[in-house]
Parts: C-alpha cells; structure tokens; sequence
C-alpha cells in the first residue's frame, strides 16, 4: 500500500505539471487529485520537492531497468545511437516534469537524473573502445617477462567487476588489465625489462641456491649460457605507446578540475 500512495502521488505530481508549474502546485492539488489525505502524504513525504527528488530517483531507477533489458543488443560502438534515441525517447515522454524541475527546483537533480539514463549505455561503449586502444597494434599472441615469485589471482580478478581483462595466458595468468575506462591500467608483467635483467634475476637467484626454474621461452635451446632472446620489445612499445595516444593525450582536458584521478 505505502509504494502505491507513493506511486499515485507520483501520477497526480506529472499530471498537474501539465497545468502548471511545479512551485504553484499545493499539496491540497494532489492530494484531491489522487484521493489521499494530507496526513497520507506526510507520512510519505515532508513536502512537495522531497516527493519530487523522490520520483526523479524512481524514474531513474525504473529507466535504467527497462534500459537494461531495452538496450541490451545496443551498447556496441556501431549500435549505441540506436540506444541514445530510446533514452531521448524517453525523456521526451517526462518532458513536462524533466523542464518543470528544471527551472523550478534543481539543476543538479535533473542532470543527475540524465547523467544515470546515459552512464549504463555510454560506459559499455567506452569500455569496449578502450579495451581495444590498449592492445591496439598488438598480434594475438606475444610474450612478456613476468614475475615468478610473486602471482595476483587470476580467478580473483575475473570476479572483480570493475576490472577488465584485455590480455591473459594459462602459462602466466593475468597480464593487462584496466578500470574506470582505461584511467587505471594495471600491468602484472615486466614489458619494461631489457634483455637481460631476466637474466640477472635467474642467476641472481642461482647463485644464492635457490631451486628456481629456468624462465621459459628465454634462452635459445633453454640454455643459461646462450645470449637471452629480446622478444617483446616491440609490443612493450606499442602498450606505451597507447596507452599515452589514448588514455592520457586524448582524454585529458587542458582543464584539469574537476579530472578524475
């Protein structure tokens, strides 16, 4: 009973701003329109800009639940204009309550409303963009030095929601991954190693008597002896290399409040 009021005097407050402007609607207007006593309304809110919060958190959350289900086949780079056109379809249906709002109670409140209709389509967009820019230029498979003393789940990081994996091996485990877009990129490999500092590292280790392995696909013949094999310079670059093209030089405005970090 109580969502039903809620809802009702939701009905009565869209209705009413047909008419007229939110700040000259009274709750006597709504509550004759809907049939409930001032009592009743009380009991669910303290007045008419508290119900009004109320709705443009409910229509948010009502929205990005039909948007889920609505734009799931939609939040590709080449689907995601299909996607806008719904939510603007959308907004034009609340354009009476979206502008009464607007100019009578608060801007934040409706961009905040906007901001949640946008963000769940947007964001999978973004995240598919990016996730290609950071293994731009990169072949399907590649070699990287990694640590082989010290490992972060891989398991652990698939259940992380706010991380994507972009690069993995069952060798290695987890090698790239990011979040918030590609403004965090997390690297659990060496790229940045010359030739031989996996070389010192081995033998380092070595020599202190330590049962260590001979680090894999390295030497030529798995020989200690032989001159190691440079074999990821080039994607150790290119990774760089992207990650200032496309994280940092082409998302960071010259104005920086306000910036994420």
């Amino acid at each position: 009973m109580s969502n039903t009021t809620k809802l009702a005097l939701e009905a009565s407050l869209k209705k009413l701003l047909l008419k007229k402007p939110v700040d000259k609607i009274t709750i006597n207007d709504l509550t004759e329109d809907c049939g409930i006593s001032r009592m009743a309304f009380y009991y669910h809110f303290k007045d008419i800009y508290d119900l009004v919060e109320w709705v443009c958190l409910e229509d948010a959350r009502v929205a990005l639940e039909d948007g889920k289900r609505a734009l799931a086949d939609k939040k590709t780079y080449s689907t995601w204009s299909e996607g806008l056109e719904q939510i603007f379809e959308a907004v034009l249906e609340n354009k009476p309550f979206i502008l009464n709002v607007y100019h009578s109670v608060s801007q934040k409140k409706i961009e905040s409303y906007l901001y949640k209709l946008t963000y769940d389509l947007l964001a999978d967009v973004v995240e598919e963009e990016c996730r290609d820019a950071a293994v731009r230029g990169f072949d399907d498979l590649f070699l990287a030095p990694h640590s082989r003393h010290t490992e972060v789940s891989a398991e652990d990081i698939h259940n992380c929601k706010a991380l994507t994996v972009l690069a993995e091996s069952r060798e290695a485990g987890v090698f790239l991954c990011m979040a918030m877009g590609g403004r965090q990129i997390f690297v659990m490999g060496h790229p940045e190693y010359d030739r031989v500092t996996l070389d010192g590292e081995y033998k380092r280790d070595k020599g202190k008597g330590l049962e260590i392995e001979i680090p894999a696909n390295y030497y030529p013949e798995n020989d200690p002896e032989l001159r190691p094999r440079l074999l990821w310079r080039a994607h150790a670059n290119n990774l760089y290399t992207n990650w200032l093209n496309y994280y940092v030089y082409q998302c960071t405005p010259y104005d920086l409040e306000g910036t994420p970090f």
